[in-house]
């Protein structure tokens, strides 16, 4: 099932006719930048599961159409939202995700939501107003067995082990800091893919197209 994220109604998503990387059209996005609420302007997928030990590639040709500054700047999100404590409000559906960093555009995996470092690289800028092929590996693990590649345009940019699922204790612990009993759900998987402008907390609005989204998982 696909569904349309869109948090502020200027916002715009459309099928474009005159720029695409295949076939004869590629998904539009405009993000503006936030205000007072995050700007978001993406799709959903859910209705599938991923569980530990499954191996999860994802990949998406993006066109970014800006030179400007697009640091943290999200891409797509990976998410549980069934794991997250009922007793416990406001669902953060936790997760992992690709957000352009290190200063401007160095795309990186952001483990902030599973409380994780990220996994970050500055060897390849994400080029700008032109096609780029992104291509995401995770064999899921909440411990650092799990593996986590990235490529861009097929060169690899990082291939680091590392958990990229949530992990009850570690959970447990960083809720009873702030004196919240909090227990993850069980069985973890994950259930819900976000692709588009998951999240644009920048000073800039971002056009961007989407071409050739595909999730496989083994």
């Amino acid at each position: 099932m696909l569904l349309v994220q869109q948090t502020n109604p200027s916002n715009e998503i459309a099928i474009s006719t005159t720029t695409f990387s295949e076939g004869q059209n590629a998904l539009r996005l405009l993000a503006l930048k936030s205000d007072d609420v995050l700007s978001k302007m993406d799709i959903e997928k859910e209705g599938f599961k991923a569980f530990a030990g499954d191996l999860v590639v994802l990949e998406a040709d993006f066109y970014l159409n800006s030179i400007e500054n697009i640091e943290n700047l999200l891409l797509i999100d990976l998410e549980c939202c069934s794991c997250w404590d009922p007793t416990v409000n406001d669902n953060q559906c936790p997760g992992v995700r690709l957000m352009m960093s290190g200063g401007n555009d160095f795309l990186a995996i952001e483990r902030g939501k599973i409380s994780a470092t990220n996994l970050q690289q500055t060897s390849v800028q994400f080029p700008r107003n032109e096609w780029v092929t992104v291509r995401w590996e995770l064999t899921l693990a909440n411990t650092d067995t799990g593996v986590n590649k990235l490529s861009i345009n097929g060169n690899e940019v990082i291939n680091d082990n590392g958990m990229n699922m949530p992990n009850a204790t570690i959970f447990r612990d960083v809720f009873a800091q702030n004196g919240i009993d909090f227990t993850l759900q069980e069985p973890v998987f994950y259930e819900r893919i976000q692709v588009g402008a998951t999240a644009n907390p920048t000073m800039e609005d971002i056009e961007l197209f989407v071409d050739n989204f595909s999730i496989k998982i083994n």
